[in-house]
């Protein structure tokens, strides 16, 4: 469903624009996982599930104070 104005050309460029951007995100993601998962192989140390929980938590409130603003 194309906005009003938006033509079918800028209706496609843009999904393709968010798909490779999505798919950049989705790399880079892929990739530090599996440099961490080489990084605990290699090791044998890792973060504890509650500490990574608990910095995730700290990153969303962050956000969260700081969008009320």
């Amino acid at each position: 469903m194309l906005r009003q104005g938006e033509t079918l050309t800028e209706f496609v460029e843009t999904t393709v624009r968010n798909a490779i951007a999505f798919r950049r995100v989705q790399t880079a993601f892929q990739a530090r996982a599996q440099a961490a998962s080489e990084e605990y192989h290699r090791t044998g140390v890792s973060v504890p599930v509650e500490t990574a929980l608990q910095g995730l938590q700290s990153k969303l409130d962050a956000k969260r104070t700081k969008l009320r603003r």
